[in-house]
């Protein structure tokens, strides 16, 4: 993908949790996610990963994410609410996910950016999402992550979550991003 001038890949990690994984049927591990995002960086590619929080699951294993964010260290970090669209299972059969949906024709709560409260969830109460959050970044500006709501385009570590104003725009414009790998 490098020879063919791939410069940014954006990967859907989801969760570090693999109990979560294996329970949204993700069909693989986070060591197989570890490894894919390693050698994306080590042949020069920019690395985007994509998370959610709320998928089914326990707020511990929800943490789980955090760790892995970490360990994994992409260059950009995508944190979103769990989004249960029209046609999935989650959509479809809500209760039997433990996700309750107050209005399932308000589509606008379904979009990302921001946490909805037409959305909740049995095993994740909106405080314990809205510290997730809080936590997550702090331990990510603790490791050298800039916020999307104050980040340049020459921030090689960058990360956004539903809390934030501005989500990655800063890259939707045509910019030199630097491929330094940690």
């Amino acid at each position: 993908m490098r020879e063919a001038n791939c410069k940014r890949i954006y990967f859907g990690i989801e969760s570090g949790s693999n109990e979560i994984l294996s329970a949204a049927n993700k069909r693989m591990t986070t060591e197989q996610m570890l490894a894919g995002t390693t050698f994306a960086k080590q042949a020069g590619i920019r690395v985007k990963t994509g998370w959610i929080y709320g998928l089914p699951g326990e707020l511990k294993e929800q943490r789980k994410s955090i760790d892995f964010m970490l360990r994994m260290r992409p260059h950009e970090i995508s944190i979103h609410q769990l989004i249960p669209f029209p046609g999935t299972p989650y959509y479809n059969e809500p209760r039997k996910y433990g996700i309750r949906i107050k209005d399932p024709k308000n589509f606008e709560s379904f979009c990302y950016g921001g946490v909805s409260d037409n959305i909740s969830y049995d095993y994740l109460s909106s405080t314990e999402m809205q510290n997730l959050l809080e936590e997550t970044a702090q331990a990510l500006e603790a490791e050298g992550y800039v916020s999307s709501d104050v980040a340049q385009a020459s921030d090689e570590f960058v990360y956004t979550t539903p809390l934030n104003a501005n989500s990655m725009t800063v890259f939707r414009r045509e910019a030199k991003i630097p491929n330094t790998l940690p």
